[in-house]
């Protein structure tokens, strides 16, 4: 119910409008950022999500599709086969995570940009578009922040792993 609610709230509030343009990966992972797992207890906004973690750690060993340059294009959700979409919220989240953990301001600026090219009309962009927004706030080194990426999602660890890991407070 809180996926669907973020959408609501963010189309309502302006902040990524119905048929905007927006790419599928931002939608899709401020949703799954907030959203509360199904069958499982809610850890709070920004808690990690089993469900989409274990989605993200599937996609992860593949180099070519679990690059940050694959999601950031939307190509992550165009090449996907539409019956298994569900696997494209994993990286998505993944992502989104990172940069609200690590590149907080960058990622609000992104945002921002997103809203100004929206402002100027609801067309799609390409996943080439979408790349170069992307790197026109992160930086044309994509390769360092890819690295940075998947190295904080191997800490990242669901309440009962580190309850077994003996992390927990």
């Amino acid at each position: 119910v809180t996926h669907e609610a973020t959408h609501q709230m963010a189309g309502n509030t302006g902040l990524m409008p119905n048929r905007s343009g927006t790419p599928v990966w931002v939608a899709e992972g401020i949703a799954t950022y907030f959203e509360s797992p199904s069958e499982a207890a809610w850890a709070g906004i920004g808690g990690v999500n089993e469900e989409r973690l274990k989605l993200y750690r599937g996609m992860a060993g593949d180099e070519e599709h679990a690059h940050i340059d694959f999601v950031v294009s939307d190509d992550v959700f165009m090449c996907i086969d539409p019956d298994q979409m569900v696997n494209a919220y994993g990286p998505s989240w993944a992502l989104t995570h990172f940069l609200m953990a690590h590149h907080f301001d960058k990622l609000k600026q992104y945002y921002a940009l997103l809203a100004e090219r929206r402002a100027k009309g609801f067309k799609p962009f390409s996943a080439e578009e979408n790349l170069a927004l992307f790197k026109k706030v992160f930086g044309e080194d994509t390769d360092t922040l890819n690295a940075q990426w998947h190295q904080y999602m191997r800490t990242l660890k669901t309440d009962i792993e580190q309850i077994i890991d003996g992390d927990a407070n």
